[in-house]
């Protein structure tokens, strides 16, 4: 008794068609999701490990000079930005530490960046 019950509520569910997908809709989210556009894939040069020589020239917040730090850019979420950490490992501003997001902003035809820093 117990077989029939589950056969007689399995099929008429097995034998309902798959739901079509609308025409021209995604298949899946990553079908949906953005692509990095050509103004991204032109900074993948500048994605990687950098050594940086620093030269400061004097000003109301120090005596100026020379230093080195390092910075890293990587890709963000999607591929659709770059992120970017500095941290200045001697000279006139040793200890300095920043991070920035660089984005294009289609509307206006032009990247974008917000930096935070400790200085």
């Amino acid at each position: 008794m117990r077989i029939a019950l589950v056969l007689a509520l399995a099929l008429p569910l097995a034998a309902q068609e798959p739901a079509a997908k609308p025409t021209g809709q995604p298949a899946t989210m990553a079908e949906s999701m953005a692509k990095p556009g050509p103004e991204m894939v032109k900074l993948k040069p500048f994605q990687g490990v950098w050594e940086v020589e620093e030269l400061h020239e004097a000003g109301p917040f120090g005596p100026g000079g020379k230093g080195h730090g390092k910075g890293r850019v990587t890709p963000g979420p999607g591929g659709l930005s770059l992120t970017i950490d500095y941290r200045s490992l001697g000279g006139a501003i040793k200890g300095f530490q920043g991070h920035g997001v660089l984005a294009w902003d289609d509307p206006s035809k032009s990247y974008k960046q917000s930096w935070v820093e400790n200085m």
